[in-house]
């Protein structure tokens, strides 16, 4: 294929407005993308939980660092993906809040900290007309 005498050579996957898309339209990449960005700030909020951050800290550090990265385009994709996807994302948000309050269950903490899962706070954020 080609576009004005250019050989035009298809690809796996293309960022397009912070959204990467495969050739089969599967959001996997996307998913591993977002999973990874969060799983990588885990370690500072560990460092921030060491150094004895509070809870309220601890959850803005969260809101702030991890959360925007899970929510970032999310109204746009969230609902097409795969089950595991969601669940990916949901254990990301799991494992965060986890380092908040070790000993509650995830839907406790839920409650305790005032959020959302993934799901919901991604269905009612506002959408922009």
């Amino acid at each position: 294929m080609t576009f004005d005498h250019h050989p035009i050579t298809p690809s796996e996957s293309v960022r397009f407005l912070g959204v990467l898309v495969d050739n089969r339209l599967t959001l996997n990449d996307h998913t591993e993308s977002l999973v990874k960005k969060g799983n990588s700030k885990l370690f500072l909020m560990r460092q921030r939980r060491k150094l004895e951050m509070n809870q309220n800290g601890l959850k803005t550090f969260y809101c702030t660092n991890i959360r925007s990265i899970l929510a970032y385009t999310s109204p746009v994709f969230y609902n097409f993906l795969s089950k595991t996807c969601k669940c990916r994302l949901e254990r990301v948000q799991a494992s965060d809040t986890k380092i908040i309050e070790p000993d509650l269950e995830y839907i406790e903490m839920l409650k305790f900290l005032d959020l959302l899962t993934p799901s919901d706070f991604i269905n009612t954020a506002p959408k922009s007309v």
